[in-house]
């Protein structure tokens, strides 16, 4: 199997959401692997800097593992 059904993404965006009172800036990175040939799972990890909607809170993240099967 090797790395050739791997994939690495990275992500970044800037917005000013209805009802935030600052704007706030998103960074996402992700790997997928193959777990078996019909499943998938995936590491994310996700980092917001001034969250619009939380102004005493300059920064918060997330941590994610999905799994993804088809058939």
């Amino acid at each position: 199997m090797g790395f050739q059904a791997d994939a690495v993404g990275l992500a970044a965006n800037w917005g000013f959401a209805n009802g935030a009172v600052r704007e706030e800036t998103d960074v996402e990175v992700f790997y997928r692997f193959p777990l078996l040939p019909e499943m998938d799972a995936t590491f994310a990890y996700q980092a917001i800097f001034n969250p619009g909607m939380d102004p005493t809170n300059d920064f918060g993240s997330a941590l994610s593992l999905r799994f993804r099967s088809t058939w």
